[in-house]
């Protein structure tokens, strides 16, 4: 009986090649589309769950709240989350909690490290520091060294696999000794296996926490600023959030006397190890995270292309319906039973969507390097993934054919046979109605993807294109953090001023764009008491950044060495508006001359802080010094003092010429020192890459959901026009022009694409609307953009369709009505 089947689907098949093509490349497009979304949302969901303890390590995470407090009403400013805690946290969980059997802490590197072996020098952004402990929490497998004493001494380290390969080629790198900057020397103890990419750990290097203790002269476990990333691993069977719970009694041991409990509060939160990569948004993140709702979106777009791809199998097949009446009545008439025919369209559908599953397996091999690049990933068809890939194609290919066969089987299985050979003439011909409804759905959902796309473009260039309220462009900086440098940073200025390529110089630590620039500090507010609070961010710069940066003045003046008094401890600030408006003055102008109170950092080892009461000399326009997602605040600038960053900004003409100089000039000031620089403007970059990332895929994927939908739309259309060849015949003859045969067929696709405007418009609208509250600066959700989907699809539509029914409308009626 399959056979039988197979016979009859490969004939009908091979007459209608046009119409076969159209339905296997329109499933073929759409599976491979959903091939490579869902091996994305695979990865995306794998982070971290390859270690043998996942479901047991929790991220240890601070939850701060900032309070203002005036005349006796307190109010949250805002709450700041953080990936961080202080160093002690995990050690002391440990010994207070006997639900956690172990932890671990990581300290990043500020900047890149300079490793040397021999000549060979690289910097590694990779350098971590690690509690021995890491080998017992995380699955880290040493293919060389004991885990247990690897990282026993302040001079012990352990590389990667591509580290050791890097600076050792094929020696055996044991016991070897490596120079970093020139004043640590570290004996390789230990080499691991290349951490896997699905991971928010990024360590290549890993060397001993001791270290923090030795060169600070300071233990671990004191109560300070020095913060990390504390993990824990809970004991089998042990509740998080009963621990959890157990969280705000411990603070108010350890820290307690930092926080008064109104101008500031601090918790403590366990966060799975497993959640970090999609479900984290906080400040000072490991690396860079994803975001789970662009998981829910991308799932979303492949369960609409494969809709959309079934939309065209269904309308095809049963407006071919008429077509196969008499193969059918006289099946019937012979013998057939209902559930043979069932079986036979159901065959059929399966043998055209297995042809449709091998061509997209095939695109999706073809096209993973390009996706790998839009998506900013590196997947690839290994055995685990490549029996993914064959299952999930599998499993699509038979819900997509007996999907897209049902309907067509279960009505034309339900014909009887006089009305099948009558050859369907009823009203109910092809049930036009089903087709209509299908292709309405299809093009809600193209025209909503079509004005999702034109709103994700216009945010996206809207980030690229803002006034920031700084210019850095051709701002390159350099890194100063270690203490011989930064000793000489001022003799490095002088120098880079020499160069005559470049045009402005700048040491400072506010890094634009850098969303760790600055740090928390309290303070009073206009005729406020002394138990009032508010918070305000504070950054050290020096006198050259505002110009350098085009931030414009609008009040008052720079920081100026004509006045001495602005260089000392109690000196000068300049304030962004935000800080004179939360300082509670009426205008910049105001502002001018005051003194801000009751100055203090959130939390200091002294009351030195307290003691400032420097003077606003001048107040800047508010300028984007961290992320779009978030409102500019309050910002006061204080003189510089030496460290932080070098940013110079060089002609652009000679830009080249510039980078050699600054190189030469720091190599003549810190010879022992690498050089180290990155454009300004790379920094805003990086905190927008998950949503260029997203707008990427989006437009793409939404692209080619557009594609399908016409596939089937120019087979439909075909099919339309060759229904009614005779009756365009017979208009033609009685004399009907072109035009308005043409007007005639595309009239019906007309109107169809107009209801779905009508339904596509306001379902973009709430999730645009959505997308977009997760900007503190966004577009405008204007009609435009509507308007011009609208008219987009529209022309789409009539273009598609109108090919076929130009062609219909031109042909010699003579030939049409040749058989009448």
């Amino acid at each position: 009986m399959f056979r039988n089947y197979l016979t009859v689907a490969v004939r009908h098949l091979n007459r209608q090649k046009g119409y076969a093509f159209i339905n296997v490349m329109s499933l073929a497009l759409g599976i491979a589309c959903a091939l490579l979304i869902l091996l994305y949302i695979r990865d995306e969901l794998s982070y971290d769950r390859y270690h043998e303890k996942a479901d047991r390590i929790y991220r240890v995470i601070s939850e701060e709240r900032d309070r203002d407090q005036v005349a006796g009403t307190v109010r949250t400013v805002r709450t700041i989350r953080t990936a961080e805690v202080m160093t002690p946290t995990v050690k002391f969980m440990r010994e207070d909690f006997p639900e956690v059997e172990d932890f671990v802490r990581f300290v990043p590197p500020g900047n890149a490290w300079m490793i040397k072996y021999g000549d060979r020098g690289f910097y590694e952004r990779n350098f971590y520091l690690a509690d021995s402990s890491v080998f017992n929490v995380f699955d880290v497998p040493l293919i060389a060294g004991d885990p247990h004493t690897a990282l026993a001494g302040i001079d012990k380290v352990v590389l990667s696999e591509s580290i050791a390969r890097k600076y050792f080629g094929d020696e055996n790198p044991m016991g070897k000794i490596l120079d970093a900057e020139g004043s640590f020397h570290f004996e390789v103890t230990g080499v691991m296996r290349d951490l896997p990419a699905n991971t928010h750990l990024g360590f290549d290097i890993l060397a001993t926490f001791r270290i923090q203790e030795h060169y600070a002269d300071k233990p671990a476990d004191v109560w300070d600023w020095r913060k990390s990333y504390g993990y824990v691993l809970l004991r089998e069977g042990s509740d998080p959030d009963e621990l959890e719970a157990k969280l705000p009694a411990f603070v108010e041991k350890y820290v307690g006397d930092r926080y008064d409990g109104e101008s500031a509060s601090l918790t403590f939160r366990l966060q799975p190890v497993t959640d970090i990569h999609l479900h984290s948004r906080l400040e000072r993140e490991l690396t860079p995270n994803s975001d789970i709702r662009y998981v829910y979106l991308f799932g979303a777009i492949a369960v609409f292309i494969i809709l959309i791809a079934c939309i065209n199998f269904m309308n095809l097949a049963t407006a071919r319906s008429a077509g196969r009446a008499g193969e059918i009545g006289l099946r019937k008439t012979f013998g057939a039973a209902r559930g043979q025919v069932i079986r036979q369209f159901i065959s059929e559908s399966m043998i055209m969507t297995g042809l449709a599953v091998c061509v997209a397996l095939l695109l999706a091999m073809l096209s993973l390097p390009w996706f790998n690049m839009l998506a900013g990933k590196s997947m690839f068809l290994n055995a685990g993934t490549a029996w993914f890939a064959l299952g999930a194609v599998v499993v699509i290919g038979a819900v997509v054919g007996f999907a897209s066969g049902s309907y067509p089987a279960l009505y034309l299985s339900g014909l009887a046979p006089v009305q099948a050979l009558s050859g369907l003439r009823s009203p109910r011909a092809g049930n036009a109605a089903i087709r209509r409804v299908l292709v309405v759905g299809q093009f809600v959902i193209s025209i909503a993807l079509i004005i999702c796309t034109g709103v994700v473009y216009s945010q996206l260039d809207f980030i690229r294109a803002r006034n920031m309220g700084l210019n850095t462009d051709q701002v390159v900086a350099v890194p100063q953090t270690f203490a011989p440098v930064v000793v000489k940073s001022s003799v490095y200025k002088a120098r880079l001023k020499e160069i005559p390529a470049v045009v402005d110089v700048s040491m400072n630590f506010l890094l634009p764009g850098h969303k760790n620039a600055f740090v928390p500090i309290k303070a009073r507010g206009r005729g406020q008491d002394e138990s009032s609070t508010i918070e305000l961010n504070q950054a050290w710069v020096d006198d050259d950044f505002i110009g350098m940066f085009d931030i414009e003045l609008v009040a008052g003046r720079n920081f100026d060495s004509a006045f001495p008094g602005d260089w000392t401890a109690t000196g000068a600030v300049v304030i962004n508006e935000a800080a004179f408006d939360r300082l509670g003055y009426a205008s910049a102008d105001e502002a001018l001359g005051r003194e801000i109170e009751g100055l203090q950092e959130l939390i200091t080892d002294s009351d030195e802080r307290g003691a400032l009461r420097p003077s606003i000399v001048g107040v800047v326009k508010d300028f984007h010094y961290a992320t779009l997602h978030e409102p500019i605040e309050p910002l006061v600038l204080f003189p510089n003092y030496p460290g932080g960053y070098a940013m110079i900004k060089i002609d652009s003409r000679r830009m080249a010429e510039g980078l050699s100089a600054i190189e030469e000039a720091w190599r003549e000031v810190n010879p022992d020192f690498a050089f180290e620089y990155f454009f300004v403007e790379d920094t805003f970059a990086r905190l927008y890459e998950a949503e260029q990332r997203f707008g990427r895929i989006f437009i793409s994927f939404s692209a080619l959901a557009v594609v399908i939908a016409c596939l089937g739309l120019v087979g439909l259309s075909s099919f339309t026009a060759e229904r009614r060849r005779k009756e365009i015949g017979v208009r033609k003859v009685l004399g009907a022009s072109p035009t308005g045969l043409v007007a005639l067929l595309s009239r019906e696709y007309f109107r169809l694409v107009l209801v779905a405007i009508v339904v596509a418009w306001p379902v973009a609208y709430l999730a645009m609307n959505a997308w977009l509250e997760g900007f503190a600066y966004r577009v405008d959700l204007g009609w435009t953009t509507f308007i011009l989907a609208g008219v987009l699809a529209m022309a789409i539509a009539l273009l598609t369709v109108s090919y076929q029914a130009v062609r219909a409308a031109t042909a010699n009626p003579v030939e049409t009505l040749r058989m009448e």
